[in-house]
């Protein structure tokens, strides 16, 4: 980047010049979540914090008076709140080829040829869609006070027709570092939370170690 700075031409008159700006050191990023519990809790400066998974409801295709009654319902879940609330949605790309092999390892079982002729073709087109097209997987996530914040947005969110799972701290750890790097593919498996147990068995006896709290164990990118 450059700067722009006074400066002065020959004529006399002053005008802006253009300068090598010093280049900024990138700084370490810290999280503001500094713990995750089994049970998806994070603590974030010092509060406690739960994350659900959200389905999404189509508005734009409701009479009028059901419109109404989604905005209402929303509105009340917010004036509900005893705490501050985010909701995040985000998308990224979608890998449709595991979805193409298990429509094909199931082609084998299906009783009548008909049958499996058409699997194939429907695992064709989904590996066609994935080469030609950007399918994308949209997720919403929504943050709110651990407690029973949790339960009434589950109940307020369900009664929208909105479907709703609390994430467990392996979900919790999975959803962030998707967030820290989202262009990445994610890492199949569950994740360990930070200062989990994790216990291996091999030849020799058991070992265990716990992990520092900054962490996360389990499998990594």
């Amino acid at each position: 980047p450059h700067l722009m700075t006074p400066g002065a031409s020959t004529t006399g008159r002053s005008l802006l010049t253009t300068s090598p700006a010093r280049p900024a050191t990138p700084a370490p990023l810290r999280s503001e979540v500094t713990a995750i519990d089994a049970d998806g809790t994070l603590l974030v400066n010092g509060a406690s914090r739960a994350v659900i998974a959200c389905g999404t409801t189509s508005i734009g295709l409701r009479t009028g008076p059901e419109q109404t009654g989604l905005l209402e319902g929303f509105g009340q879940w917010l004036n509900a709140l005893g705490g501050a609330a985010q909701i995040v949605v985000s998308a990224a790309r979608h890998d449709l080829t595991p979805h193409a092999s298990a429509v094909l390892d199931a082609a084998d079982r299906l009783p009548h040829p008909a049958l499996r002729a058409a699997a194939a073709d429907h695992a064709a087109f989904l590996l066609d869609l994935d080469a030609t097209r950007e399918p994308l997987h949209r997720q919403v996530l929504t943050v709110v006070p651990a407690g029973h914040t949790v339960e009434t947005t589950t109940r307020a969110l369900t009664a929208l027709g909105i479907t709703t799972s609390s994430l467990d701290g392996p979900a919790a750890a999975a959803a962030l570092a998707t967030a820290a790097d989202p262009y990445a593919p994610p890492v199949p498996g569950p994740r360990a939370v930070p200062g989990a147990l994790i216990t291996a068995t091999h030849a020799t006896p058991t070992n265990t170690a716990r992990t520092p709290a900054n962490v996360t164990t389990g499998r990594t990118r």
